[in-house]
């Protein structure tokens, strides 16, 4: 009876784990995805955070009004830079995909090719990135 119940312990430990790392993959998915495809003026968890950080700084700090419009302006300023940080990032992180899946292919039989191709252009769909097919594909 102790070995079932161990074993019971243990299955039910491993699929909990299974089901955890799905559950994390998609979530990190849906992460890059926004984070590498959405336009810099989209909402953002950026958004939240420096909201947070006004309303901290108005507390801790007793503003005045022209001093919390200043450090608001500053913040909002901040946000955007990030937001187009991330934007442009995205951006150089797809031609380097891009250049690498173009040099991986280059040594490829066409057959090879076409099926390397067809994969990478999966994987790059799940991250939500444009798969630029190379020169002589």
């Amino acid at each position: 009876m102790r070995a079932r119940a161990w074993i019971a312990a243990g299955l039910f430990f491993v699929a909990g784990m299974a089901v955890g790392s799905i559950i994390t993959l998609r979530i990190g998915q849906r992460l890059v995805r926004h984070a590498f495809s959405a336009p810099a003026d989209a909402p953002a968890p950026i958004d939240h955070r420096a909201k947070k950080i006004e309303a901290q700084l108005k507390r801790a700090l007793d503003l005045s009004p022209s001093q919390e419009a200043q450090v608001d302006a500053a913040i909002e300023q901040t946000t955007h830079e990030f937001k187009a940080l991330r934007v442009d990032t995205g951006r150089r992180l797809q031609e380097v995909l891009n250049r690498g899946v173009a040099a991986a292919a280059a040594p490829l039989t066409p057959a090879q090719r076409a099926k390397f191709l067809e994969l990478a252009k999966e994987r790059m769909d799940r991250l939500g990135l444009v798969l630029t097919p190379p020169p002589n594909s």
